[in-house]
Order: C-alpha cells, then structure tokens, then sequence
C-alpha cells in the first residue's frame, strides 16, 4: 500500500513491480496493486485513465495525446536482465528474489540507473529506490544468498555508499511466535528419524531462521549439527566490534629439509 500511495500522491512518479515469473503478474497485480487502492477511500484516490491488465495509471485524459493530472503509474512485470532500468521508474520492488534466476544481472544493470546528477550541489546521488525480499528454505538461484551478503559484508564494514541496506527478520518477528513455540516445533523436527531427518531439520531451519544463514541451508551434512553452528555464528557476531574475530587463513610453512 505504501508504494501505491506513493505513486497515487506524486506527479511524474513510476513505480514498478516485479514478481517471480510471467504467470504470477496478474494475481500481484490484482491482489496487491488494485485491492489496496480499491480499499482506500474514494476521495482519496486520483482519476484513473489507464487501467491495463498490468498497469495502472493515474489523471485525466483531456484529449488524443495530451494528459493532465498527476500522470503516474505502477506496473507489475516479470523478471529480466533490464527489467529495472527499463523505463527509469523511481521505485522498484522485487518480490521473491530467491526465484529469480537472472537478480545479480538486474541489480547490476540497474545500479547506473540509480544515480542522478544534482545541479545544484554538482555530486551524482543516489535517488532512486530499490527494495528487494524473499524468504529462505528451497531458493531455484544462488542469487539472493550472493546479493544479501553482498550487501551485509558493506554494512559490516560501514560502506555506506553500497546503497542497498541488508534487513534480517528471524523466526520471532512473526506474530504470535515466543520461545515455547519455537522450542516445540524444534523438538517435532528433531524427532524425525529415517533418511529424510537432516531434510526436515534443515527445512525447520529455514522456515524459522534465528540466524542469517538459516535461510540458506543446502547441505546439512556436517560433523557439527547445524544448529550449534548457527549459535556459535550468532554469538560470535553479538560480540562487540573489536572483539570479533576476522577473515584469514593459515599460511603453511614447508619442510624443506624432508621429503613431502
């Protein structure tokens, strides 16, 4: 509703949206553009000129080719490598970015696009906005795991100029969802036995995510469980900024003296 507000009150304003695949832009359309605006009081609602099967405009056609009115619009399309920068809109919004094959290919090619010249301070800004979000569990790309980090590592290392803000809603955030809760359900996967145990487990993991990588469980086949892996990786980042441990590696110092 935010964005349909946004592109109802401004003049010159195009939203986009952009959904899983070509089959679901309809449904978006119809549940999440056109439902919302059809709630909201009709006083409160711009003349519409344009209601397309996936776009909707807002003014007032006055004659053949000339429009008057706040002449903004909102468009519901699918993925593609120029999705985002086709026709500069200032908004876009990416729903279930663990599907889309082609995400790293559309945030690359629409970075250039964000960025405008300001005339008066003489600096390239950053202007438009982008919000992108899915959830874990099975994911057909690699994409949203390799975008998220991405962004994480530059919030981590306060590279503010990135321009993409990374946002983590664990298990809790749910309403109604309380320790007891999460503790049960736990139990009830932990309990599975037979081959597809590690499955459910990791399935659990990722439909009620305490830590960053929940969301992007693929193999679960490790020495330590999971679990313990994601509390030791969640209390080593609770640790305060000069106590954290950082990135290296062991550089191995030969032998030179015997045989390898």
């Amino acid at each position: 509703m935010g964005a349909a507000s946004k592109t109802m009150y401004r003049r010159e304003w195009f939203t986009k949206y952009i959904c899983e695949d070509d089959s679901k832009t309809r449904s978006v359309f119809e549940d999440k553009i056109k439902y919302p605006i059809s709630e909201t009081p009709h006083y409160l609602v711009p003349s519409s000129f344009s209601d397309a099967e996936r776009q909707l405009k807002f003014g007032l056609k006055e004659v053949k080719g000339r429009v008057a009115g706040a002449n903004s619009k909102i468009e519901v399309v699918p993925p593609s490598a120029t999705a985002v920068n086709s026709g500069s809109p200032q908004l876009v919004l990416i729903d279930e970015i663990g599907n889309i094959p082609v995400l790293t290919k559309m945030v690359n090619e629409s970075r250039p696009t964000m960025f405008i010249f300001n005339p008066e301070t003489k600096r390239i800004e950053y202007r438009r906005q982008l919000f992108m979000w899915g959830t874990g569990g099975e994911m057909k790309t690699d994409s949203f795991e390799t975008e998220f980090k991405a962004a994480l590592t530059n919030w981590r290392d306060r590279n503010f100029k990135y321009g993409i803000i990374p946002v983590f809603l664990d298990a809790f955030c749910k309403p109604g969802i309380q320790g007891d809760f999460y503790e049960t359900e736990k139990r009830n996967a932990y309990s599975k036995q037979g081959a597809d145990r590690e499955a459910t487990i990791a399935q659990f993991h990722a439909a009620y995510p305490v830590h960053i990588d929940d969301m992007f469980i693929r193999s679960v086949n490790t020495l330590v469980p999971i679990a313990t892996c994601n509390a030791h990786l969640k209390r080593i980042w609770s640790l305060e900024e000069s106590a954290r441990p950082i990135y290296g590696r062991f550089e191995p110092v030969f032998d030179t003296n015997s045989p390898t």
